[in-house]
């Protein structure tokens, strides 16, 4: 006889529910930020300069968990829209390093609000405690990932500088 297990219940599964979460939150987000002529991914990127201009492009790729050869292609996309601008690393030739120009600043502030419309959306009816709780649970999830991944700069290496 088979060894038997409780049925799967794919609405307990954790990484399920994250990824239904995000999907769901994608499709809302995604058509705000298309007003701007950018994608979702895109908007991150213009998110994470608002809190770190002129971050290198590989720290870039890291933290926004972009494959260098994606991000390079998102880039030149935000470029070409005048919102961030390339400039070589003076110390070392090969790095770049990503700024905002004044149209990008003004646009990742329009980001930052709208995102936190998108937070806001995710946490409603829920507690000040269990909106702590929950980011306490998310952040120890991703350290827990970014133990078995390359070393990555964590969300909350956005603050320190």
């Amino acid at each position: 006889m088979p060894n038997e297990t409780a049925p799967f219940e794919l609405d307990k599964f954790i990484p399920f529910l994250i990824y239904r979460a995000m999907a769901k939150a994608a499709a809302v987000a995604s058509a705000d930020y298309a007003a701007w002529g950018i994608s979702i991914r895109e908007a991150r990127l213009l998110l994470i300069l608002l809190g770190r201009d002129g971050i290198g492009a590989g720290e870039l790729s890291a933290i926004s968990c972009v494959e260098a050869s994606a991000l390079s292609h998102m880039l030149r996309h935000l470029v070409a829209k005048k919102l961030i601008r390339r400039v070589r690393d003076p110390e070392e030739r090969r790095a770049v390093n990503v700024f905002l120009t004044k149209t990008g600043h003004t646009i990742a502030q329009r980001c930052h609000a709208l995102s936190a419309e998108h937070q806001d959306m995710f946490l409603h009816g829920l507690s000040k405690a269990k909106v702590e709780a929950l980011r306490e649970t998310l952040q120890h999830m991703l350290a827990n990932v970014s133990e078995k991944t390359s070393s990555e700069p964590t969300l909350t290496h956005l603050t320190a500088r």
